[in-house]
Parts: C-alpha cells; structure tokens; sequence
C-alpha cells in the first residue's frame, strides 16, 4: 500500500509514508525524516515524522490586483518580443501577517492598493525601456516583478506584516512571480 497514513504511538503521535521510497518526502519539503520500526512484518520503506511537523504556524495572505498598461522591447530576446509591442499588465501583491490588529485586519487592503498603484503610476503608459528607474534592466516580467517588489516592500513597513511576493503577468495565463526567501 502506498500513501499517508497515521498511527498511534505510546509516546507521540505520527505521520508515516508507506511507499516505494521515503526520500519521496524530500523533495517537498519532508527532509530531516527518520526511519522508524513499523512493527512486524512492516514495509522498510515507513518513515515517521518529527512531532513538530504537526505544530503548524498560521499566516494571514493579503493581496490585492492592480493592472497598467505599457510597452517594451527584448533587445537581447531573439524572436518577436525584440521589436517594440504593449501589454495590459496584471500586477498582484500579497502580504504576510502572523497576527490582526484591534480592529481585526492584518494589513487594510487600501494601504497596499494605494502603495502599489503609486508604483505603477510610474510605468503606466510607458515604454518600459525608457523608465529611468529600470536603468538598463531589461524590462522582462521577472525584472518588473522584481522592480515592484523591491519598492513595494519598503512602503509596506507595518509590524508583523512583510511584503511575501509579486505576480506580474503580462497576458492572461502568463505570469512572473518574485518573492524573497
């Protein structure tokens, strides 16, 4: 059988992996597993977790989706987005907080709208590569993500509250995301 499963043990309580491999567990973020004794007649492969892999920690997401529109130019891209051509971009920021205020917010969505629609006023109807503020950046969807999140970031200086990562999508099903570890 192959799958999650839980067990009780006398001395604490634990996820197990019975399957082909338990390094399956380290690619997603599982590593620091031990094996342990499943008890007669149990697969080699039962892995049991630390007990703090259950304590999770809870996190508050805020975001909020502004768009502007611009054009831009690939020099070093080989292929059409060399030459010149415009987009509707989608620009999406989410913040993290541990923890709400008095008046139960993490971080009041007007605050991180008006933030981030005073950074894009400074792309909007632009031709990206010639925003000053990019220097000579190429004007890609990673290095605007980027751009953003690094000026975002010092205009959301809130306690508990830190910028997590920005989507910018330059046509719908197309998206560059930056986020700092």
């Amino acid at each position: 059988m192959t799958g999650v499963s839980r067990r009780e043990s006398p001395y604490r309580r634990a996820l197990t992996w019975v399957g082909p491999s338990a390094s399956l567990w380290d690619g997603i973020g599982f590593a620091g597993f031990t094996p342990s004794s499943g008890g007669p007649g149990a697969p080699s492969s039962v892995v049991e977790a630390p007990a703090l892999l259950h304590a999770r920690k809870a996190v508050y997401e805020i975001s909020v989706a502004l768009h502007f529109s611009a054009a831009h130019y690939l020099p070093e891209y080989d292929g059409d987005c060399r030459s010149i051509h415009g987009h509707n971009w989608s620009v999406k920021a989410t913040a993290y907080a541990e923890t709400v205020d008095s008046t139960g917010l993490a971080l009041d969505f007007r605050v991180l709208k008006a933030a981030l629609a005073g950074i894009l006023e400074t792309l909007d109807h632009k031709n990206l590569n010639d925003v000053a503020e990019f220097g000579s950046m190429s004007p890609t969807a990673e290095n605007i993500s980027r751009w953003i999140f690094e000026n975002l970031a010092r205009k959301i200086d809130r306690p508990g509250v830190r910028l997590g990562k920005v989507a910018v999508g330059e046509s719908p099903g197309y998206e560059a995301v930056y986020r700092e570890a």
